[in-house]
């Protein structure tokens, strides 16, 4: 009988959450761009606005629970109290604005949504 490691286990829950995580990234920038669009249509030909997603990587995720734990290591006597799950940033979502002046109005327009 092969033991699985609490590495593998996170690595299969990575592979099944993928596909949602990369759908919720995709809605939220598609949602931000669209809740920017008055701000976009006003910005001078020297500004800029880019709202980038991301999906954070696999290993990258393991890493943060490891970190975590005492001594940046499982306690292999109780792999079931990890989940990716527990990350608050397996998702996430940048919002550039250029000249910085921008960025207030972004708040403006994106804190009554993200709350």
């Amino acid at each position: 009988m092969t033991i699985r490691t609490i590495e593998d286990q996170l690595r299969e829950q990575y592979v099944t959450l993928l596909p949602e995580l990369t759908r919720v990234a995709e809605y939220l920038k598609t949602q931000i761009q669209y809740s920017l669009l008055p701000l976009v249509r006003q910005l001078k030909p020297h500004e800029s606005l880019i709202v980038k997603a991301r999906v954070k990587e696999c290993n990258s995720a393991i890493d943060k629970l490891r970190r975590g734990n005492p001594g940046r290591v499982f306690d292999r006597d109780r792999p079931e109290i990890y989940t990716l799950l527990s990350l608050r940033d397996l998702v996430g979502i940048r919002v550039l604005a250029f000249p910085s002046e921008i960025a207030n109005e972004v708040d403006k327009l994106l804190r009554p949504i993200f709350s």
